[in-house]
């Protein structure tokens, strides 16, 4: 991601124009725009497969009001997914109005009339997603614009924020295969979102379908911790048996226990040389990831990375100091 605006070391009364012009200048191709006076904005672009990513932060209060007049730039449609990284702001398009707190997504057309309320500081992390890849009707469209969609309650817009978060930070992943990958599967969760969210039950089950490898792992990725994660929880929380949840991921190529047992020892490794629990005890951190035998836990950790796991809290440390 580089930097192609900053206007904080711009005056105030200036940096409205400043956007304007950066927007008009740039294939955002926004053709009317109107900036509340002083906001502070820094923006960020890159690229990922199909994707144009971007960061956008600052602080300021007032409505950003976008009055497209071109309505197509280089004969792409494109829709614009946000997640909110912090702050809150007010969105507005087509009728609707909605409130799009930290670690929620929402899609605006921006081929069309918008408005976005600022209250303060603020940062969110942006996809612009060529419309053909996600074969929605332009009805569809209409319906699910200015809309929230909350990680904490929905799966898929869970994996959807996840996605996007690493491909805006991590610019190792957005180059080459690994980019294809994700930005592919990230397209295929959207589409199911937002084909749910419009009312669409044939378009929602294909791509839920596809996902479900990607669901399950996000699912025991985010539940490591638990000393009841098996795969009966695993597949009721996917409401499907667990002989159906054992056949997705060997085609994956998954076996669930050793999969779990690795990403377990990620985390209790990383935990390790975490400079905030440096008094944990190496049985505390092995409890923490579901290691209840630190007899155990030392042996299989041995077997994986080689030594021990006082032997490589010793020798990170050593690095440190």
């Amino acid at each position: 991601m580089h930097t192609v605006l900053d206007t904080a070391g711009l005056r105030p009364g200036d940096r409205a124009d400043a956007v304007r012009q950066f927007y008009r200048d740039t294939s955002i191709g926004t053709a009317d725009i109107k900036i509340p006076v002083g906001m502070r904005n820094t923006m960020r672009m890159g690229r990922a497969g199909r994707l144009n990513l971007g960061t956008f932060d600052g602080t300021g209060t007032g409505t950003a009001l976008c009055l497209q007049k071109d309505p197509v730039r280089d004969g792409e449609r494109t829709l614009l997914l946000a997640s909110q990284a912090s702050g809150a702001v007010l969105v507005r398009q087509d009728g609707r109005q909605t409130r799009v707190g930290p670690g929620q997504l929402t899609v605006l057309d921006p081929t069309a009339p918008f408005a976005v309320r600022y209250h303060g500081a603020f940062a969110q992390a942006t996809a612009r997603i060529p419309r053909v890849a996600l074969r929605l009707p332009e009805a569809d469209v209409r319906r699910v614009t200015a809309r929230v969609f909350s990680p904490v309650s929905d799966p898929l817009a869970a994996l959807v924020a996840a996605n996007l978060g690493k491909l805006v930070g991590d610019p190792v992943l957005r180059r080459g295969k690994s980019a294809d990958l994700v930005v592919e599967t990230t397209l295929r969760l959207l589409r199911g979102l937002l084909a749910r969210q419009a009312g669409d039950p044939q378009r929602a089950r294909e791509p839920r379908h596809e996902t479900l490898p990607d669901r399950i792992l996000h699912y025991a990725r985010t539940h490591l911790a638990d000393n009841d994660l098996d795969a009966a929880r695993i597949a009721a929380a996917h409401h499907i048996s667990v002989r159906y949840l054992y056949l997705v991921l060997s085609r994956e190529g998954i076996a669930l226990s050793e999969w779990i047992r690795a990403e377990r020892l990620a985390a209790a490794r990383a935990d390790l040389v975490s400079p905030w629990l440096r008094r944990s005890t190496v049985a505390a951190v092995a409890g923490r990831w579901g290691f209840a035998d630190a007899t155990h836990f030392s042996k299989v950790f041995r077997r994986a990375y080689g030594m021990s796991p006082a032997a490589w809290r010793d020798e990170s440390s050593g690095r440190r100091s």
